[in-house]
Protein backbone atom coordinates (compact mmCIF):
# COMPACT_ATOMS: atom_id res chain seq x y z
CA UNK A 1 0.00 0.00 0.00
CA UNK A 2 1.15 3.81 -0.84
CA UNK A 3 1.92 6.00 1.97
CA UNK A 4 -1.25 8.25 0.12
CA UNK A 5 -3.26 5.36 0.17
CA UNK A 6 -2.17 4.48 3.69
CA UNK A 7 -2.88 8.03 5.07
CA UNK A 8 -6.42 7.91 3.61
CA UNK A 9 -6.92 4.57 5.08
CA UNK A 10 -5.95 6.06 7.96
CA UNK A 11 -8.48 9.17 8.52
CA UNK A 12 -11.58 7.85 8.75
CA UNK A 13 -9.45 6.96 12.32
CA UNK A 14 -7.91 10.37 12.79
CA UNK A 15 -9.69 12.82 15.69
CA UNK A 16 -11.86 15.37 13.95
CA UNK A 17 -9.46 18.71 14.45
CA UNK A 18 -7.15 16.42 12.08
CA UNK A 19 -7.61 18.22 8.96
CA UNK A 20 -6.86 21.59 10.49
CA UNK A 21 -3.80 20.40 12.49
CA UNK A 22 -2.58 18.92 9.24
CA UNK A 23 -3.47 22.69 7.26
CA UNK A 24 -2.41 24.84 9.99
CA UNK A 25 1.17 22.90 10.00
CA UNK A 26 1.56 22.55 6.23
CA UNK A 27 1.41 26.24 6.09
CA UNK A 28 4.40 26.46 8.72
CA UNK A 29 6.49 23.71 6.73
CA UNK A 30 5.87 25.40 3.60
CA UNK A 31 7.35 28.66 5.03
CA UNK A 32 9.89 27.38 7.08
CA UNK A 33 10.99 25.49 3.35
CA UNK A 34 10.88 28.63 1.62
CA UNK A 35 12.82 30.90 4.27
CA UNK A 36 15.24 28.06 3.93
CA UNK A 37 15.70 28.21 0.26
CA UNK A 38 16.24 31.83 0.45
CA UNK A 39 19.20 31.26 2.54
CA UNK A 40 20.63 29.36 0.15
CA UNK A 41 23.90 27.96 1.66
CA UNK A 42 23.63 29.73 5.09
CA UNK A 43 20.76 28.11 5.83
CA UNK A 44 20.79 25.61 8.91
CA UNK A 45 21.64 22.21 7.84
CA UNK A 46 19.30 20.91 10.58
CA UNK A 47 16.25 21.21 8.99
CA UNK A 48 15.42 17.96 7.60
CA UNK A 49 13.62 19.40 4.32
CA UNK A 50 13.33 16.08 2.71
CA UNK A 51 10.96 15.12 5.73
CA UNK A 52 9.30 18.12 5.51
CA UNK A 53 8.53 17.98 1.68
CA UNK A 54 7.11 14.70 1.95
CA UNK A 55 4.94 15.29 4.67
CA UNK A 56 3.33 17.93 2.06
CA UNK A 57 3.37 15.33 -0.95
CA UNK A 58 1.56 12.65 1.39
CA UNK A 59 -1.23 14.95 2.59
CA UNK A 60 -1.60 16.38 -0.98
CA UNK A 61 -0.81 19.99 0.75
CA UNK A 62 2.14 20.64 -1.41
CA UNK A 63 0.40 23.16 -3.70
CA UNK A 64 1.69 26.55 -2.09
CA UNK A 65 5.23 24.81 -1.95
CA UNK A 66 4.99 24.67 -5.42
CA UNK A 67 3.66 28.50 -5.85
CA UNK A 68 6.22 29.80 -3.70
CA UNK A 69 9.05 27.59 -5.30
CA UNK A 70 8.08 28.89 -9.41
CA UNK A 71 7.87 32.55 -7.81
CA UNK A 72 10.96 32.63 -5.98
CA UNK A 73 12.82 30.97 -8.69
CA UNK A 74 11.25 33.45 -10.79
CA UNK A 75 12.51 36.53 -8.52
CA UNK A 76 16.14 35.00 -8.57
CA UNK A 77 15.54 34.32 -4.36
CA UNK A 78 17.59 30.87 -4.89
CA UNK A 79 18.84 28.49 -7.68
CA UNK A 80 17.24 25.42 -9.04
CA UNK A 81 20.27 23.99 -7.47
CA UNK A 82 19.12 25.48 -4.06
CA UNK A 83 16.19 23.18 -4.52
CA UNK A 84 17.33 20.36 -5.67
CA UNK A 85 20.26 20.22 -2.88
CA UNK A 86 16.99 19.88 -0.24
CA UNK A 87 16.08 16.36 -1.92
CA UNK A 88 19.77 15.19 -0.97
CA UNK A 89 19.68 11.92 0.54
CA UNK A 90 21.13 11.76 3.82
CA UNK A 91 21.83 8.70 5.68
CA UNK A 92 23.48 7.27 9.09
CA UNK A 93 26.24 4.70 8.90
CA UNK A 94 28.22 2.89 10.91
CA UNK A 95 26.05 4.38 13.93
CA UNK A 96 27.49 7.76 13.79
CA UNK A 97 28.44 8.72 10.70
CA UNK A 98 25.86 10.73 8.58
CA UNK A 99 26.41 10.78 4.65
CA UNK A 100 25.00 11.88 1.50
CA UNK A 101 24.12 8.84 -0.66
CA UNK A 102 21.59 10.04 -3.47
CA UNK A 103 19.10 12.31 -4.36
CA UNK A 104 15.48 12.14 -4.66
CA UNK A 105 14.68 12.99 -8.26
CA UNK A 106 11.11 12.08 -8.34
CA UNK A 107 10.23 14.40 -5.24
CA UNK A 108 12.02 17.15 -7.40
CA UNK A 109 10.00 16.48 -10.20
CA UNK A 110 7.01 16.90 -8.06
CA UNK A 111 8.00 20.52 -6.30
CA UNK A 112 9.69 22.19 -9.47
CA UNK A 113 8.23 23.74 -12.47
CA UNK A 114 9.31 21.54 -15.68
CA UNK A 115 11.43 25.00 -16.92
CA UNK A 116 14.65 24.83 -18.83
CA UNK A 117 17.83 25.97 -16.83
CA UNK A 118 21.33 25.90 -17.56
CA UNK A 119 22.03 24.17 -14.26
CA UNK A 120 20.53 21.45 -15.83
CA UNK A 121 22.90 21.09 -18.53
CA UNK A 122 26.08 21.49 -16.17
CA UNK A 123 28.95 18.83 -16.10
CA UNK A 124 29.68 16.24 -13.49
CA UNK A 125 32.46 18.10 -11.62
CA UNK A 126 36.29 16.81 -11.45
CA UNK A 127 36.53 17.39 -7.98
CA UNK A 128 35.96 14.61 -5.76
CA UNK A 129 32.70 15.54 -3.36
CA UNK A 130 33.37 15.04 0.81
CA UNK A 131 30.17 12.49 1.44
CA UNK A 132 30.30 13.30 4.84
CA UNK A 133 30.44 17.07 4.21
CA UNK A 134 26.37 17.83 4.36
CA UNK A 135 26.85 21.79 3.97
CA UNK A 136 24.40 23.20 1.37
CA UNK A 137 27.13 23.74 -0.92
CA UNK A 138 28.42 20.37 -0.97
CA UNK A 139 24.94 18.96 -1.96
CA UNK A 140 25.23 20.81 -4.83
CA UNK A 141 28.24 19.90 -6.01
CA UNK A 142 27.56 16.28 -4.94
CA UNK A 143 24.07 16.77 -7.42
CA UNK A 144 25.59 18.65 -10.46
CA UNK A 145 25.35 16.98 -13.87
CA UNK A 146 23.06 14.54 -12.53
CA UNK A 147 19.73 15.73 -12.28
CA UNK A 148 17.19 15.69 -14.72
CA UNK A 149 14.96 18.68 -15.47
CA UNK A 150 11.03 17.72 -14.74
CA UNK A 151 8.81 16.91 -16.88
CA UNK A 152 6.38 19.24 -18.36
CA UNK A 153 3.73 16.68 -16.76
CA UNK A 154 2.57 15.85 -13.43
Amino acid sequence: MSASALVLANRRRQPACWDDVVKELAKAVTADLITNLRAQDKAPEDLGPGSMIHFLLTYDTADPLRTAIAQGLSANEFTVADVAARCVTVATVDDSTTELVGFEQETFDRIVPAKPDPWYELPRPQTTVNERDLSWSNRKTYITGGVRQPWAER
